[in-house]
């Protein structure tokens, strides 16, 4: 009899179990079943770094959107596209906004929106990849490669197969690119100031996606 309880007990946590993980974790599949378009969460982040005066400057722009496709064991048909609203950057002072986005500089309200675009990409492997892509600030549009690491989360492998399979398909990214902003026209025309910022800019990409 306490045999019989046993393993209905196992049968009811069992079965609770299933339940759970179908409600809440969602059914496993085959990496090559999943629908590889990204989500960009509100929790990403868009930063960059630059030099004015020997002095670190680092800023963020906080208005950006992404369209994602991207399937890291089939890279053939992976593509990204961002948008970023020029109009407003976050740096440490408000002179230094105001300058970021006048018309010698960004020229935000003529052009109000910044755009990048990949189609091409390299495995560096460990999860690092090589986006080929191109950068539209004003009216230039210039090659651009962005390195970014994919850490992709809720990821098995059962012991009895030998393709990924995905539980939950969240992922975050981490990404560098460098621009010149001379390329772009940034500041060419402002002389005096521009003389006192590095044309390097660094640019961060850290996105959160499910």
């Amino acid at each position: 009899m306490i045999l019989k309880w046993s393993y209905r007990l196992k049968a009811v946590f069992l079965a609770s179990f299933l339940l759970f993980t179908l409600l809440f974790v969602g059914p496993a599949v085959k990496a090559e079943d999943v629908d590889w378009h990204w989500n960009v969460l509100s929790s990403s982040k868009l930063l960059v770094k630059g030099s004015m005066a020997g002095e670190t400057i680092i800023g963020s722009f906080p208005n950006f959107s992404g369209n994602i496709y991207f399937n890291p064991y089939d890279m053939s048909a992976n593509k990204i596209a961002f948008a970023v609203d020029t109009r407003l950057i976050k740096l440490p002072l408000y002179n230094q906004m105001s300058v970021a986005t006048s018309t010698d500089w960004l020229d935000a309200f003529r052009f109000p929106r910044a755009e990048y675009t990949a189609t091409e990409f390299v495995d560096e492997g460990d999860n690092v990849y090589l986006a080929k892509g191109y950068l539209k600030i004003k009216e230039a549009v210039l090659p651009l490669p962005l390195r970014f690491k994919l850490d992709l989360s809720n990821v098995e492998v059962p012991e009895n197969q030998t393709r990924n399979v995905i539980v939950a398909k969240r992922a975050t990214v981490k990404g560098v690119a460098v621009i010149d902003r001379s390329f772009f026209g940034i500041g060419l025309n402002a002389k005096k100031e521009a003389a006192q910022v590095d044309n390097l800019v660094y640019v961060y990409v850290i996105l959160n996606v499910e």
